[in-house]
């Protein structure tokens, strides 16, 4: 299984449901593609499942503080990784 690690390219909200990521280049679902499986991705502490990448370096996601995580505000910079792996 491999993790993709990127981070934030800007800071979000604990309500943002599109987010800015470095790079989607790798790791993540194809521009405009749906993630089905429901693709995981952590920023920080928080799990978070990826609904779509609608365009290069962001990612919408469907559900935040997803497998009782909580949804909270994330800095700039802050680490994020996921997998294709289910």
């Amino acid at each position: 299984m491999a993790i993709t690690r990127t981070s934030l390219a800007a800071a979000c909200t604990a309500s943002d449901v599109q987010l800015n990521i470095t790079s989607t280049s790798s790791g993540f679902p194809g521009v405009g593609v749906y993630s089905s499986p429901a693709q995981v991705m952590q920023v920080d502490a928080e799990y978070m499942l990826i609904q779509v990448v609608p365009v290069a370096n962001y990612v919408k996601v469907a559900q935040r503080g997803y497998n009782g995580s909580k949804a909270v505000a994330h800095d700039i910079l802050a680490p994020v990784s996921t997998t294709t792996s289910p």
